[in-house]
């Protein structure tokens, strides 16, 4: 499958950081997922997503299917078919209903397990800070690492997704109907088996700096192996937002999320050019570009790509930019996530989530 509006992505020279993390992901999920290949022209980028999405997938304080219902319920709320298909596909392979079209028809309350509806609801409304889902988390702190870090991973994946990769997976031949749905289940069934495979914490470790976790991800702590797959992760997204921007652009799309209260962006992009107009104009096509994919990634298209390049030709840049801005996303919509207290935790649903009574 193509990517758009980077050149195409060759074999990488033997033991570089690239042929490190392919070998890995190929190894263990069998396939290297075009979310991942787009990285490429940045390895330590690379490196850094595949370390947190599999350590966050080896944990097992909450059932895979779960996890993958939540990345699927972000992606709905990021209006990213691309995701939603394919998290539901894997999803319903060990759930009794088919979970893509209760999210895309809004028909959540018709989940009939109700952790499952809990989490999705509670997923689902991550882009509302103090919505009552969010007030009362359908889990406990010791699965807050692979909740919470599953809907921060896919925040973030979402907006690169929307921006590189087409609306499915699938050719719109064969994408709805009978056969997208015969197709969705072989996809769902031939992911399902990577992740109830086991594997051993912490492997991914090496590919990616060691590093402090940010504060406001404390929520990892828990877990060591997400915590310091997360704290590497953010470190190479923050060295790569420095080599690639102005300080300038930097601060003005941090104190444009630090306002944001994840709410969707006006169709037109008049809003953009107003916020990046006190930029030099030097600037201004990076700024643009960085504040449309953290906050409306579906309005970034072939004009905003040309106008970068012509400051910064290669793909290297535009990948880095893109996933610093959608890092800082996905990191602001997290700062309104809460952790449930112990008390509170024995009287709400999130027990549930235990293996000892998984429903999936």
């Amino acid at each position: 499958m193509s990517i758009k509006y980077l050149s195409p992505l060759g074999r990488p020279a033997t033991q570089s950081l690239v042929d490190q993390v392919y070998r890995q992901i190929a190894q263990e999920f069998g396939l290297i997922a075009d979310p991942f290949r787009l990285h490429a022209p940045v390895p330590e980028l690379l490196a850094g997503i595949w370390s947190v999405t599999r350590e966050i997938g080896v944990a097992r304080h909450v059932p895979w299917p779960m996890k993958e219902a939540v990345a699927a319920a972000v992606s709905q709320s990021n209006a990213c078919p691309y995701c939603v298909e394919i998290h539901a596909a894997v999803a319903s392979v060990r759930t009794e209903q088919p979970l893509a079209p209760l999210l895309t028809q809004g028909r959540t309350a018709d989940i009939t397990d109700p952790s499952l509806r809990a989490v999705v609801t509670w997923a689902l409304a991550t882009r509302s800070p103090g919505s009552a889902p969010l007030l009362h988390p359908p889990f406990t702190e010791e699965q807050a690492p692979e909740i919470i870090g599953v809907a921060m991973v896919y925040h973030y994946l979402n907006r690169l997704v929307q921006v590189f990769l087409p609306d499915s997976l699938l050719p719109s031949v064969v994408r709805g109907g009978w056969s997208g749905s015969v197709a969705w289940r072989l996809v769902g069934r031939k992911l399902a088996g990577s992740r109830e495979r086991e594997r051993v914490a912490g492997a991914s470790l090496p590919l990616v700096p060691a590093a402090d976790l940010p504060s406001a991800c404390a929520w990892a702590a828990p877990e060591p192996s997400i915590s310091r797959a997360l704290a590497g992760w953010a470190a190479v997204v923050e060295h790569a937002g420095m080599e690639l921007l102005a300080q300038k652009v930097r601060t003005l799309v941090s104190d444009f999320l630090q306002g944001w209260q994840g709410e969707q962006m006006p169709l037109s992009r008049a809003w953009v050019n107003q916020v990046v107009a006190p930029l030099p104009e030097a600037d201004q096509a990076a700024g643009r570009l960085a504040l449309l994919a953290a906050v409306a990634p579906h309005q970034i298209d072939a004009a905003i790509i040309r106008a970068f390049r012509v400051q910064q030709e290669a793909d290297t840049p535009l990948v880095g930019v893109v996933a610093w801005a959608s890092f800082q996303a996905a990191r602001r919509i997290v700062s309104w996530l809460r952790v449930p207290t112990q008390r509170e935790v024995s009287s709400q649903l999130g027990h549930t989530l235990d293996q000892s009574d998984d429903a999936c």
